[in-house]
């Protein structure tokens, strides 16, 4: 009798270990290449350089100014995990699939202490081959260590029993993952309440403070500007809308509420899961993305009963989203490891009110779908990553996609052509430096200088502006574009990259241009960047594994 559960335990634990072992293989074959057109790798990567030199600055735009958009938490483990081991892409891609394989693991220990082995070996099924995580994991990107320490930080705070070195260590990872990715902040809130629910007011009042010394002091650096103005990345966000109409932020949030919460309910939510959907769509999903939603919701609740620091972090997790003023299927990803469980978990608790034989069938089914929509999409990708040829610094073309071939054409001419002192504009400003050593300027000081009618490009020359690279990787280039068509006199024409890229030159004063060459460019490019039906922009074609699609020129 005793032999039967341990046999069932054993095997068990040999299908959880095969599908980690999948899900590792899956992450490695789809990892990226190189730093790609992306931009938060190439800044990732750069900003834990600099880290090495005691700073932390934006090292490739001119003057270096000091950081204040992304958390340092990323780049220092970048910086910490390259000084021991080498700079090598794919060792500091290995750290993140080796994070996204661990969190995996601690979903399996995590839901099996807390509810049942069939359960947790379910929960895994259900994630192992999910393609958001799958892509994210192999790309220089903070999402998969932070959703590792969350796990972490999480499990540890209800652990059972408990005890003072595992609260340390749940306080001080939650502060690590709140450090590493922005919505990690999170996580303090509810270890907060999960400490004064339990009456441990002390470890909460020190958990408090210690977190105000170290993302409250971020936060402040991050949302505030030296003038005591809302300032940076993340501040200019959250206040986005809000600056001329300073009485009306109630309604704000409001309006962002009632857009994002049912589309990512109805679209995002299903999607992110792999059950069958239309990815984008609201009311084609709207049954099914409430259906998951009912489930998710039974499923908080049971997470309240018997995993509460859980319960809250979902819960601050998805009041930040309602109220951010960007949406983004991504901001999921990292709840994944928690949402799909508590799907699960939920669909049995509801299913079993009104047969508790067929609770258990109705959650492996879930599972099932979740695993084998994964697993066509997940083997897509693979096929996909499978045709780069790898080792190139430029990735090869066989790895790009169309616009991304073109930026990195024009990014060699720039390291090879342009002079040492050249500063360069473009749309992903640290990749471009990160390859050719040139230095650049802020999107934001030159959009505004070239936006400000009266002065034309004379303000690109006061930046120290000597080129412009026009590509195709960012929303922004397109804007800039625009704004250029009706000061092209003003440029010259260096060269164009096919399809879709081109680089001008801001001549010096007194240096004549040829501007007809510009113009025309200018006005190619637009046409080559817009839907001639509709007038709207194309969108934007740098994607991970690449797809490359029909010439819609």
């Amino acid at each position: 009798m005793l032999k039967e559960p341990r046999t069932r335990a054993r095997v068990g634990w040999a299908v959880a270990i095969l599908l980690l072992v999948v899900h590792f293989g899956l992450a490695w074959s789809v990892r990226s290449p190189a730093v790609l057109t992306d931009g938060d790798d190439a800044r990732y990567y750069l900003l834990g350089q600099s880290l090495r030199e005691w700073q932390y600055a934006n090292t490739w735009e001119v003057g270096q100014p000091a950081h204040r958009d992304y958390p340092p938490g990323y780049p220092a483990v970048l910086s910490l995990w390259g000084s021991v081991h080498g700079d090598d892409y794919d060792l500091l891609i290995l750290l993140n699939v080796a994070a996204s394989t661990a969190a995996l693991l601690m979903v399996f220990l995590f839901v099996k202490r807390r509810w049942s082995e069939p359960a947790a070996l379910l929960s895994v099924v259900s994630l192992f081959a999910n393609p958001h995580m799958v892509r994210l994991a192999g790309l220089l990107r903070p999402e998969s260590i932070y959703m590792a320490l969350s796990l972490a930080a999480l499990g540890l705070a209800a652990s059972s029993p408990s005890s003072g070195g595992r609260r340390l260590w749940a306080g001080g990872l939650a502060i690590l993952a709140a450090l590493t990715r922005g919505l990690g902040i999170a996580l303090l809130p509810a270890l907060f309440l999960h400490w004064v629910q339990e009456r441990r007011l002390r470890v909460a009042a020190v958990f408090t403070a210690v977190s105000a010394a170290t993302v409250g002091s971020w936060l402040l650096w991050s949302f505030v500007g030296p003038t005591g103005a809302v300032d940076g990345m993340y501040g200019s966000d959250f206040v986005l809308g809000m600056e001329a109409e300073p009485r009306s932020v109630g309604r704000q949030f409001l309006v962002r509420i009632a857009h994002h919460v049912p589309r990512y309910i109805a679209a995002v939510f299903p999607h992110s899961l792999m059950l069958p959907a239309v990815d984008g769509t609201v009311v084609d999903n709207l049954v099914l993305g409430g259906g998951a939603a009912l489930a998710g919701a039974a499923g908080l609740w049971l997470f309240y009963r018997h995993w509460r620091p859980a319960a809250y972090y979902l819960l601050a997790y998805g009041a930040i989203l309602a109220v951010w003023p960007w949406f983004s299927s991504r901001f999921i990803v990292p709840l994944l490891v928690l949402i799909a469980p508590a799907v699960l978990l939920g669909c049995e608790a509801i299913v079993g009110r009104v047969s508790r034989r067929l609770a258990p069938a109705a959650m492996t089914i879930i599972a099932l779908t979740m695993a084998v929509g994964g697993g066509l999409e997940s083997t897509r990708l693979v096929r996909r990553a499978a045709a780069c040829e790898r080792g190139s610094r430029p990735p090869d073309e066989s790895c790009l996609s169309r616009d991304s071939e073109s930026f990195f054409r024009a990014v060699a001419y720039v390291g090879s052509e342009l002079p040492d002192d050249a500063v360069v504009f473009s749309g992903r400003p640290a990749t471009l430096n990160l390859y050719t050593d040139r230095m650049t300027v802020s999107r934001s000081r030159v959009l505004s200088s070239a936006m400000a009618d009266s002065v034309g490009l004379a303000s690109l020359r006061g930046e120290g502006v000597t080129h412009l690279l026009i590509s195709h990787v960012k929303n922004t280039e397109l804007d800039l574009a625009a704004e250029l068509v009706s000061r092209c006199a003003d440029l010259s024409l260096v060269t164009i990259f096919e399809p879709r890229a081109l680089l001008l030159e801001v001549p010096p004063d007194g240096q004549s241009p040829d501007n007809e060459a510009a113009c025309e460019a200018l006005r190619a490019y637009r046409g080559a960047t817009t839907d001639p039906v509709t007038g709207l922009p194309l969108d934007l074609e740098r994607e991970w594994p690449p797809r490359r699609l029909p010439d819609r020129r």
